[in-house]
């Protein structure tokens, strides 16, 4: 069964739903600049021109920048790394670590038959380890084991539930304890992730073949189990990941390692030293003092590898298929609660990595380290001048935005599909949420990073009623929300020292 039915749900999209958003975004479109032509006097042409033309310039100039870079890798560049990779050999051993917390029956069992197959196909000594949450798990896992056939080496570690990285640091110390082979390779993978077909004999000959390769990313394709609105913002997530991953790899760095499935030299990781970083990573905070991580395990171990000068890729050609089932029927409520525990990583780590300076990270990925914080407030730029300008002139500027939305999402859009092959009219809309609305998230989150939530575990970390915890983040929230709003009104001409 392909991968993409699995499960009771599919990636693909009808013709109709692709119609009928189509044409909801031309009749917006045409109603607002009907309402702009009706009432061109009183548009701002001088501020709009201003707007436009400084920070959108940044924008899609930087945008574009991304885009050349990553159809240069994708088409030029990887194709070239590819044909070296595959004179690299094998692995001489396979560890995978597997965490996964209440994951149904029926995706435990076909995530760990699929990976079994992959063992089997690949052909090295293998090991995994299944950091499982209930008893059942064993005999779901031992079943799929037989029916492949393949007789693979798998420890059990029940999650004492203090989070994934202990997990995933028991099952470290377990490997270290076992003692590993020098040129063996560590999976990491979630319990809901299926991998394709041939995954290892695709991946694990980057590692061998390139001595200064310490890890490796692919593409995901998300299997979404929720309405059709959570469903596209997910396909639109992993079509911007793709597009910005194929960038940054051109530099042999990436932003993150994510969790879904990366592929390590075993060495880097399977040591004292890192396994002390993953339980007990922190950073220090200006405000909060000693703060410890409790989410983003992936981004302590891209950190740890981007420290030690290790490079790192993106294999485009590589897919997996990540279960993502939405924590809440609801769109917003679900999207702003996983936005606001990815965007806390990002902003936790963000800083330290910043401090690493462009000589270190190399300067395209150091721009790009820099541009996560740079972006939260010019991305806010545009919201803030357009409220500005309807309270002090005319509304008519909501439909002269509305109609800059649609044709600018849009062509965001476009330029994004060139790399990832993948759109959808829903896209538009969703661009704009996960960049304004998302932006908005940052600068609360950026006031409030001691808060940290698991959601499925039900672990969390900050959030009492103290003075310190209430009041210091919405009095810092609100300054910087003036303050951004005061340099708009300054450099619009609204307001005039």
């Amino acid at each position: 069964m392909k991968a993409a039915h699995l499960f009771g749900f599919s990636t693909q999209d009808s013709r109709r739903s692709y119609l009928l958003w189509s044409l909801l975004l031309l009749g917006i479109l045409i109603t607002c600049i009907t309402l702009m032509v009706l009432d061109a006097d009183q548009l701002p042409r001088k501020h709009l021109l201003f707007a436009v033309g400084v920070i959108g310039l940044w924008r899609y100039s930087w945008k574009m920048v991304h885009a050349a870079r990553a159809i240069y890798y994708r088409h030029y560049h990887y194709p070239k790394l590819r044909a070296a990779a595959d004179l690299g050999g094998k692995a001489s051993e396979l560890l995978v670590i597997v965490p996964s917390y209440r994951v149904a029956a029926s995706i435990n069992y076909r995530v760990y038959r699929k990976l079994f197959e992959e063992l089997q196909s690949y052909g090295v000594p293998s090991r995994v380890a299944a950091c499982i949450t209930d008893p059942v798990d064993v005999s779901l896992i031992e079943k799929a084991r037989e029916d492949v056939g393949y007789d693979v080496a798998v420890d059990y570690l029940p999650q004492s539930g203090k989070g994934k990285r202990s997990a995933m640091a028991e099952a470290l110390s377990l490997f270290l304890a076992q003692g590993i082979d020098d040129n063996a390779q560590l999976v990491l993978m979630d319990g809901d992730t299926l991998l394709s077909d041939n995954v290892f004999n695709q991946s694990c000959c980057f590692l061998s073949r390139f001595s200064d390769l310490g890890a490796i990313t692919c593409h995901n394709v998300p299997l979404v189990k929720g309405s059709n609105v959570i469903r596209q913002w997910y396909k639109q997530r992993m079509a911007l990941r793709n597009f910005y991953m194929n960038s940054l790899s051109l530099s042999h760095g990436l932003l993150v390692l994510t969790g879904r499935f990366s592929l390590f030299r075993a060495r880097i990781l399977v040591n004292k030293d890192f396994i002390h970083t993953l339980e007990h990573d922190s950073i220090q905070h200006w405000r909060y003092g000693r703060l410890k991580m409790l989410t983003g395990d992936d981004k302590s171990s891209w950190f740890y590898l981007l420290r030690y000068r290790w490079k790192m890729l993106y294999l485009p050609d590589v897919t997996i298929n990540c279960v993502e089932e939405a924590i809440d029927s609801r769109f917003v409520v679900s999207s702003l609660n996983l936005m606001k525990r990815w965007y806390g990583n990002m902003l936790r780590n963000n800083g330290r990595a910043l401090a690493l300076g462009p000589k270190h990270c190399g300067f395209f990925l150091w721009l790009c380290i820099l541009d996560q914080r740079v972006s939260i407030w010019t991305t806010l730029t545009g919201p803030a001048f357009v409220g500005l300008f309807a309270l002090l002139y005319s509304p008519i500027i909501f439909a002269a935005y509305l109609a800059w939305v649609i044709i600018g999402r849009g062509l965001n859009c476009m330029v994004i599909a060139l790399v990832s092959r993948s759109f959808h009219p829903l896209y538009i809309f969703l661009l704009w949420y996960e960049q304004v609305i998302g932006s908005a998230l940052k600068v609360y989150v950026l006031f409030r990073l001691n808060r940290q939530k698991w959601n499925r575990q039900k672990i969390q970390t900050g959030g009492t009623s103290s003075l310190h915890d209430v009041l210091w983040p919405r009095l810092l929230t609100l300054a910087s929300v003036m303050s951004l709003v005061l340099f708009i009104a300054l450099i619009h001409g609204f307001l005039t020292i």
